[in-house]
Order: structure tokens, then sequence, then C-alpha cells
């Protein structure tokens, strides 16, 4: 291997200018954790499954089938559009808030009891859900994409607001 000295030149630095890079490096390490602390590795959740339909009626003619005893996951390989979650018999695993890209959708699996449905169709941006919550635990442990997603959007958050807040004197021509 090589030796610390031969490294650094290796890499076309100064052993100074290493120094200088590795601090940063540090620094920027030590304050990502500390923005990051406070984002909790808990959080309410929700395992839930539904059908996505193009049109209110099908949505309707779905929901009186499975009031008269039909097998969700089969409607849901069956008829549901969202092909991510149809082979899995509509199965959108565990949701927390803010997960979603419709805010309607997410409203309704969270406003859902365990072994309940929604009464009536969900309407989104794409199109019309039946969805059905399975389980919701209120202190449920992120799975590690999720809390490293957090933990970026927090220190992406935390890193805007101080370009927004700082000040910037620009000296030209001096």
């Amino acid at each position: 291997g090589l030796s610390l000295d031969e490294f650094v030149t290796s890499q076309q630095y100064t052993m100074e200018e290493y120094r200088e890079a590795l601090r940063g490096m540090l620094l920027l390490q030590k304050v990502s954790e500390r923005v990051v602390a406070d984002v909790p590795t808990t959080t309410a959740q929700v395992h839930a499954r539904h059908i996505l339909v193009n049109d209110e009626a099908m949505a309707r003619s779905l929901i009186e089938q499975l009031n008269q005893g039909a097998d969700f996951a089969q409607l849901a390989v069956q008829y549901s559009l969202d092909s991510s979650t149809a082979p899995t018999g509509g199965d959108l695993d565990w949701v927390s808030r803010g997960d979603l890209l419709q805010p309607e959708v997410e409203d309704a699996i969270f406003s859902l009891q365990p072994g309940t449905r929604t009464a009536d169709p969900v309407k989104s941006t794409l199109g019309y859900h039946v969805i059905e919550v399975l389980e919701r635990v209120e202190d449920r442990p992120l799975d590690q994409a999720k809390l490293a997603d957090r933990k970026a959007q927090a220190f992406l958050a935390w890193l805007q607001s101080q370009l927004a807040s700082a000040e910037i004197e620009r000296y030209v021509g001096q």
C-alpha cells in the first residue's frame, strides 16, 4: 500500500491542502449529523392496498363486489391500472405521511381503521381508487431507504434556509 505522503502526492495535493480538504469534509459530516439528528426514526404508518381504475362507475362496481364478499387482491390483479401494485393484489406496503404523490389517497388511507375500506371511490389525478387498510402502527420504524431520504430532505431544507439567510457581500473591481 501507499504511505500517506505517497497517497497525498498521487492525488496532486500538498499535505496542507489535503489536511484542509479533510477538515472541510469532517466539518460537513459533523454539521450534517447534527442537522439530521432530529429526524424521527419512527412514524405513524399504515399498511394499505388499493385498486386504481379510470372511471367512478367502475370503482363503485368494485366496491359493491367487495361488499358482497369478493376478494380484494383478486380484483386488484384483474382491474387495477397501477402496474406497480396490481401484481401484488394492490399492496401499497407501509405508507407514512408524505410518501404518496396523491394527497387525497394519503388522506383516505390515514382516515381509515384497519380492516375497513373506502365506502366511496377516492378521486385523484390518476383516476379513482378503492382503498383498504390492513394494519396501522403509530410508532413504526422507518425502513432504511425512507429514513435516508428524510435525512437528505432535512439537510437540503437546512442548507436552503442557510443560503436564504446568508449575507453575501460582493467586491467588484477591487
